[in-house]
């Protein structure tokens, strides 16, 4: 019996779903969602591939889904991983990128280096029963290949190698350990002539010249195809002549001898034997054999017998080996046989990203660079993550070494992590952040706006070690320390800050500003009139502060000169007596005293002046007695205070104090602050307290102008109407803190702020004056009819406005009965020698 099938259509998806799933699909490649999401990629419960599927399916689907859909099976993905990095190795094209969810990509359990991957540890020799040793410089031209001779002996990449000038900046030692023998290469930046270069580059010539003065050999490394010119002769020259005054043989490398054609086997020939002649005269005049370690004829290894070799190729490196392994002497070890350099991991792991940089980035980019290492965390599996950051002088750089899509740094790091993981011997997880140079100055700014002065402080000293002559960063590090009230070290950055940009304007401010603070009025003065000078005419507001800073240093400055200093014991005087006596008398000086006084008299009057500045009426006290006058000053802080959620601020007015002249005392109910005036301790505050704080949790800082306390509510939240506390009174009950201002009367309820005036009071008494004004004339009519309409009902005011309105100004009426029906429109007649008319 035949059956018969038929074909049932799919269902038709609504677009909206179609879209949704369009959209899911994308944000999982972009690595937005995770792979392993329970929802499926299909297109809905009609989709085979969907596991809610539900029906008949195609015989080949039934196999399929009895197996794990899983495309990234660890054998599978390892073979995949290992096609990718050799496609990567022979093509130079990267693989594509595998989505990763969000969630992968965050990690916070960053750690640092520990002691023994940021420094070298020390071992002890494991030398043989007869060890030998030989030390060795390595020295040539920049791009002769020194370090890649290097590198090719130790077969460890310990020295970055790439095309570009001067890649070796340091000196940097290389060991090599073989049966008996022990060689130590010190490889050393290129020799380039000093006087055609600046400052830099004349301290790479000095390391390589110091470096020869502690060698057994000198190794020249020269470029077989390579023209030498007059300047890298002269550089040369000076170098050998070194060499040879420190009693070091020199053995001549001729390095990318793969290189050398036909052609180019002439040109060698002739550069050999001019370098030779260069070494055989400058040897015979400076050489002295008797302080040579090295029992060796100097010119052993110039000439016929030099050494050619190709360290990219391979070619001649056994045969280097093998002749230096033979120059060692009777001597003992002086590293470990495990050890390839005496650079810790994390310096290996930080020269081989520099070596991945340089040759990937060109021209002068790469030099600008600087590395800084930020975490080395290491896993239960034996793998570490390697986290470094890059530092690029500007945002549009960054944007170059970062690449479409990171591709560009990528590449840098999967180069690096494969001679990372061959020389830690681990599986390692290298991640590269390139970030501006600028950075840590934008997040100071943004520290600074969040009142962290500390850790703005930290940003700007750690933008200064990328930029120290950035005075815009200084100028801010000024600002900071001001507000920390470090005013020596504010001082010295606004300076420094003037010094390299006179027209900041900022830091001639920032300048002052701490001078004024250290009292040292006349520096403050002109760091304001400097600043004044520098900043554009059109920024009014800042001309004027500091024409007030300016107006305050004269106040302090002519307040000094009205000081007068007293002695502790008046000197004597020797005054002449009469001449029958011949003894002198002794008698003290007249003592002015520390405030001046001034009078003056009229026939009834006695006028005395007290001359003192800055003197409130609450600052004076004055006893007044038939034949005695006492004028006495009474020292009075005052004190301002405002409040957050969470704390009370209270700020003590006063200048020029220091930290042992502030006694502050802190109680859950009470505050207690004594300040030391002329000698003696006087209460600048003592309150009982709103509310009560936390004596804990509260501080308090003494500051140039105020001392400032800062409270801790108990009650977080709790608003204080005043800081002192408040007391309602009704008959024998009494209440206080807060719940006496639920208790009082509206009118005795604190107002929230500062000002004690009855508002209302004041527009009554407005009020009662209006009244009372008489005015005359048309004044007095116009008066009338506002207060008429004022006091009259609705009726009223609807009778005046329509009369008033409608007969043109002419009629005023309060009867509304009266001009409800009538129409003044009609009636209403022109003045004399005019006429009505309708418009529109």
């Amino acid at each position: 019996m035949r059956l018969r099938t038929m074909v049932v259509p799919p269902a038709v998806m609504p677009a909206r779903t179609r879209k949704e799933i369009e959209n899911k699909r994308r944000m999982r490649r972009l690595g937005l969602i995770s792979e392993d999401d329970d929802e499926n990629d299909g297109t809905g419960a009609f989709d085979p591939r969907n596991k809610g599927f539900v029906g008949r399916r195609h015989p080949r689907d039934r196999d399929a889904s009895s197996k794990p859909q899983n495309l990234y099976n660890k054998r599978i993905a390892k073979e995949e991983k290992e096609a990718r990095d050799e496609l990567y190795r022979k093509t130079g094209r990267l693989p594509e990128r595998r989505p990763v969810s969000m969630k992968d990509k965050q990690f916070t359990n960053i750690r640092p280096a520990p002691d023994n991957v940021v420094e070298r540890e020390f071992l002890i020799p494991d030398e043989p029963a007869k060890p030998k040793a030989l030390d060795l410089a390595v020295i040539g031209r920049p791009n002769a290949g020194k370090s890649s001779i290097m590198n090719s002996l130790l077969n460890v990449t310990v020295s970055a190698v790439s095309p570009k000038y001067n890649t070796t900046r340091d000196r940097i030692l290389g060991i090599l350990t073989e049966g008996d023998a022990q060689l130590s290469f010190y490889d050393t930046p290129g020799l380039i002539k000093p006087k055609e270069s600046h400052e830099y580059v004349q301290t790479l010539v000095t390391t390589a010249a110091e470096t020869l003065q502690g060698v057994d050999l000198s190794m020249l490394v020269v470029d077989s195809v390579k023209r030498l010119d007059e300047a890298a002769l002269q550089a040369l020259e000076k170098v050998l002549t070194t060499s040879a005054q420190v009693c070091s043989p020199t053995m001549l490398v001729m390095n990318k001898y793969d290189l050398v054609g036909k052609r180019e086997k002439m040109n060698l020939d002739i550069k050999v034997k001019e370098l030779s002649q260069m070494v055989e005269e400058i040897y015979a005049k400076h050489y002295n054999a008797a302080g040579a370690s090295l029992a060796i004829d100097p010119l052993a290894y110039i000439g016929d017998n030099s050494v050619k070799v190709s360290a990219m190729k391979g070619y001649g490196m056994d045969n280097l080996r093998k002749t230096l392994l033979s120059l060692a002497v009777n001597r003992p070890w002086s590293y470990h046989s495990s050890m390839h350099s005496d650079l810790s991991d994390l310096e290996l792991v930080t020269e081989i990203i520099r070596e991945k940089l340089y040759r990937r980035f060109n021209k002068e980019l790469p030099y600008t660079f600087e590395q800084e290492n930020v975490g080395w965390t290491k896993f239960k599996d034996k793998s570490v993550r390697i986290d470094q950051d890059i530092f690029v002088p500007a945002a549009r750089v960054r944007k170059m070494v970062v690449g479409h899509n990171g591709d560009t740094i990528r590449s840098v790091g999967m180069a690096a992590r494969d001679e990372i993981e061959l020389l830690l011997k681990r599986r390692v997880h290298l991640y590269l952040n390139v970030r501006s140079k600028m950075e840590f100055k934008h997040e100071g700014n943004a520290l600074f706006v969040d009142e962290a002065y500390e850790e703005a402080v930290h940003s700007y000293t750690r933008a200064l070690e990328m930029q120290p002559q950035d005075a815009d960063a200084l100028s801010k590090r000024a600002a900071a320390y001001l507000k920390l009230y470090k005013l020596r070290e504010a001082a010295a950055d606004a300076s420094r800050a003037t010094e390299l940009d006179a027209t900041l304007h900022m830091a001639h401010m920032r300048h002052g500003v701490a001078q004024f603070e250290l009292e040292k009025y006349a520096e403050a003065k002109r760091s304001f009139q400097a600043g004044k000078g520098a900043t554009p005419k059109a920024n009014e507001v800042l001309v004027k502060r500091f024409q007030t800073w300016i107006r305050k240093c004269d106040a302090e400055l002519d307040s000094d000169d009205d000081e007068l200093i007293l002695p502790d014991e008046p000197a004597p005087v020797e005054t002449s007596v009469p001449g029958n006596q011949s003894s002198a008398a002794v008698v003290p000086l007249p003592v002015k005293p520390s405030i001046r006084h001034d009078w003056y008299q009229s026939g009834t009057h006695v006028t005395v002046s007290i001359l003192q500045k800055k003197l409130a009426h609450e600052h004076v006290e004055v006893s007044i007695e038939p034949k005695k006058l006492l004028v006495l000053r009474l020292y009075r802080c005052h004190h301002d205070w405002y409040q957050s959620g969470t704390h009370v601020t209270v700020s003590i007015l006063q200048k020029k104090l220091a930290h042992e002249h502030v006694e502050v005392s802190i109680e859950p109910k009470k505050l207690l602050v004594r300040v030391k005036l002329d000698g003696e301790f006087v209460d600048a505050l003592n309150e009982t307290l709103f509310d009560e704080i936390v004596p804990e949790e509260s501080s308090y800082k003494v500051l140039g102008t105020k001392v400032e306390l800062k409270l801790r509510k108990k009650s977080n939240g709790m608003h204080w109407d005043k800081l002192e506390e408040a007391v309602y009174q009704s008959g024998p009950q009494v209440v206080t803190g807060p719940a006496a201002v639920f208790e009082a009367k509206p009118e005795q309820v604190p107002r929230p702020y500062a000002s004690s005036r009855d508002w209302n009071q004041i527009e009554r008494a407005i009020g009662d004056e209006l009244e009372a004004e008489k005015p005359e004339g048309e004044e007095a009519m116009q008066k009338l009819f506002r207060d008429i309409y004022a006091k009259a009902d609705e009726n009223t005011r609807k009778a005046m406005n329509k009369s008033f309105q409608t007969s043109g100004g002419t009629v005023l009426s309060t009867n509304w009965k009266e001009v409800a029906d009538k129409d003044y429109e009609r009636e209403r007649t022109a003045p004399n020698g005019m006429e009505w008319k309708k418009w529109g």
